[in-house]
């Protein structure tokens, strides 16, 4: 299977999934760093954005029932999903630095 059609099935499950248990964020750079460390990366390269290639790299986290997708340099935009409001709920505790910027 290509990377293209994985990133597009992992896009999938964080913009088209549950609307509450998905959510987005644009954090500033100072705070991707920190909000991202509990979170593995997955075995990816690091991927163009199909929408604009100034909003690469895409990358690809997860921990236990969550799944998130940052995209750009700097400031970065990151999508969230988890299986459900408990796994949802330990991804906001999981990543302080993003308190105040999520869109839901």
């Amino acid at each position: 299977m290509s990377l293209a059609c994985v990133d597009i099935a992992l896009t999938t499950v964080v913009q088209e999934h549950d609307f509450e248990l998905c959510n987005a964020a644009e954090l500033p750079a100072d705070v991707v760093e920190p909000a991202l460390a509990p979170f593995d990366r997955v075995p990816l390269p690091d991927l163009p954005m199909w929408i604009d290639v100034e909003e690469s790299p895409v990358r690809w986290f997860s921990a236990p029932g969550q799944l998130l997708r940052a995209h750009g340099e700097g400031g970065v935009w990151v999508w969230v999903s988890a299986q459900s409001s408990t796994t949802l709920d330990a991804l906001y505790a999981a990543m302080p630095a993003a308190e105040g910027h999520w869109s839901n």
